[in-house]
């Protein structure tokens, strides 16, 4: 249900590999000296998207949507992962600073894991960082919207938007094959895809 518990499987021997991917592998190594690349595997294309519930009014989602285009066109999405990401010799996440907008009654929940560096990561101490949430804190600035971020379980994020406990969830979905969207459960619509990968670092320890 977590990075952490995968590293710590790892180190403890009970599994022999783990798989993640690349961008979230690279940042893995680098923190484990005692970890080393065993295979690079192609996979199917996998996306970043926000998902929301898909009986509510569609509004939020296609603010949301309409940011992420905006970010996408102006080249703010690239210019969040060549900093939150792509930089080199980053050793921790970036830590990322949501506004806080005076006269807005509403407060949008956002569930994230906050285990997964460098894509999302919530400190100790709470402190938010990474590339998921300053993709968010950029949207949120766009929107004029005051931001909460809402820590789950991976295993959880359905359940917590089904719950009302979430507005909105990070989601990871995939393309099967046949081009059809999967790990897409009935009842969640999800945003614009704002990241992708097609390939998997297998790691294992030295």
């Amino acid at each position: 249900d977590s990075l952490t518990a995968l590293v710590m499987a790892l180190n403890a021997g009970e599994v022999e590999e783990i798989a993640l991917p690349q961008d979230v592998g690279e940042y893995v190594m680098n923190a484990n000296d005692g970890f080393k690349l065993a295979a690079i595997v192609r996979t199917m294309p996998s996306y970043l998207s926000i998902g929301f519930r898909k009986d509510d009014d569609p509004a939020l989602r296609n603010k949301f949507n309409e940011a992420l285009l905006a970010m996408k066109a102006d080249g703010t999405l690239a210019v969040l992962r060549a900093k939150y990401i792509d930089e080199p010799g980053l050793d921790d996440p970036l830590p990322v600073k949501f506004g806080a907008y005076e006269n807005v009654d509403t407060k949008i929940k956002v569930a994230v894991t906050g285990d997964l560096p460098p894509i999302d990561f919530i400190a100790a101490d709470g402190t938010p960082a990474g590339f998921n949430t300053a993709v968010l804190a950029e949207i949120g600035k766009r929107l004029h919207m005051n931001i909460e971020l809402v820590n789950i379980e991976s295993g959880a994020r359905a359940a917590s938007l089904a719950s009302g406990r979430a507005d909105a969830v990070f989601w990871i979905q995939y393309d099967r094959t046949d081009g059809i969207q999967a790990d897409v459960p009935e009842g969640i619509a999800l945003s614009e895809p704002y990241y992708s990968w097609n390939q998997m670092f297998c790691i294992r320890k030295k």
